[in-house]
């Protein structure tokens, strides 16, 4: 179950990548928003999708160790610590962002 996993948001297995799906969330609320002017429902979705693009790395950082043992085998030690780096940026990237973005949500309310 784990390696099916963790396959799937490295995008080797052959269904739709998990961070494809995670990332455009985000990205079409952000267009609809901007194309119809909705506010707070599009605001509220953004959120989601820049928690569950979080949630995406986070769980490789969280199945860490049985990751490394699975890409051990084809990765050299230099791509594995960078990719376990890049995914735990990533988690904290996309967290700031959804906290951010809830926050000038806030203030939009407030100023209205």
């Amino acid at each position: 179950m784990t390696k099916k996993l963790l396959l799937f948001l490295s995008g080797r297995a052959r269904e739709t990548d998990a961070g494809l799906v995670t990332m455009a969330i985000p990205a079409m609320a952000r267009w609809a928003e901007s194309k119809s002017g909705l506010g707070a429902s599009c605001k509220r979705t953004q959120v989601i999708g820049c928690l569950l693009a979080a949630a995406n790395f986070a769980l490789v950082v969280v199945f860490w160790g049985k990751a490394r043992r699975i890409f051990a085998k084809t990765k050299t030690p230099l791509w594995l610590s960078v990719f376990y780096w890049y995914c735990a940026a990533n988690t904290v990237f996309w967290a700031v962002g959804a906290y951010s973005l809830s926050q000038r949500s806030l203030d939009t309310k407030g100023q209205a």
